[in-house]
């Protein structure tokens, strides 16, 4: 799931941003979730206890003390999150990309520009180096979730496929392994009640079949096939 906040004092904008978002991530099965704030220092207040957002939406006039000082103050208690900037001025942006921003997006927002922005943004986050952890005989591993071809289920254990053509095996159900990564920023398809597939690692789709980029070839099993092709359609569009 990508975690997502927005900040800002006018609620009618706040609510057009979420709906712009929302609407995008519907086209593409994108699991997001929306926090909403209406001042720098409530959210100042989230991040001191603990909160932490992939992407932070931040109209830069939202304190008194001005919206460079809260960028300032944001970027000390989290320097991963990517932030985007709102407002209708642009003579703060050189200080402002100084605390590393993302992006600006200028108001009255142009949806076209804002959706161009926030696909960016998404992108940015899908390529962070995110683990996949399991456990195996009392010992905690992890692997680059972009380095997993498929899962495979046989019988109690796991046979975990990966680029390097190793093939790691740990005790699970399938079911238990597509949960974990449900609200990952990759996403894997359950094309089979013994096959989940890393989506980025797939080279080509029929409707029976999907061929991997090593050129392996998964079947899709018949009662998976009409949800495998309205989910796929989505992502290939993204």
């Amino acid at each position: 799931m990508v975690s997502i906040a927005i900040c800002g004092s006018d609620s009618a904008s706040n609510a057009r941003i979420e709906n712009m978002i929302e609407s995008e991530c519907g086209k593409y099965n994108i699991n997001i979730g929306i926090d909403m704030f209406y001042s720098g220092e409530t959210l100042e207040k989230g991040l001191l206890m603990g909160e932490r957002y992939d992407l932070l939406y931040l109209d830069i006039s939202v304190t008194e003390k001005g919206g460079i000082r809260t960028v300032k103050r944001i970027r000390r208690m989290d320097e991963h999150a990517l932030i985007i900037c709102v407002s209708e001025h642009e003579k703060d942006l050189a200080e402002l990309f100084r605390f590393n921003v993302f992006d600006f997006v200028k108001r009255p927002m142009k949806e076209e520009d804002f959706i161009i922005s926030f696909l960016a943004a998404y992108e940015r986050i899908c390529n962070e180096k995110i683990y996949y952890h399991y456990r195996y005989k009392n010992a905690e591993y992890k692997v680059l979730s972009s380095e997993i071809l498929y899962f495979e289920s046989r019988g109690r254990q796991i046979h975990m496929h990966l680029l390097d053509k190793t093939v790691e095996v740990f005790n699970a159900k399938l079911d238990q392994v597509a949960a974990q990564l449900e609200c990952g920023k990759i996403p894997f398809l359950r094309i089979h009640k013994s096959y989940l597939v890393n989506y980025h690692q797939v080279k080509a789709y029929s409707k029976t079949k999907l061929v991997m980029l090593n050129g392996q070839e998964l079947r899709i099993s018949e009662e998976r096939q009409k949800d495998i092709e309205i989910i796929y359609s989505r992502l290939l569009g993204d």
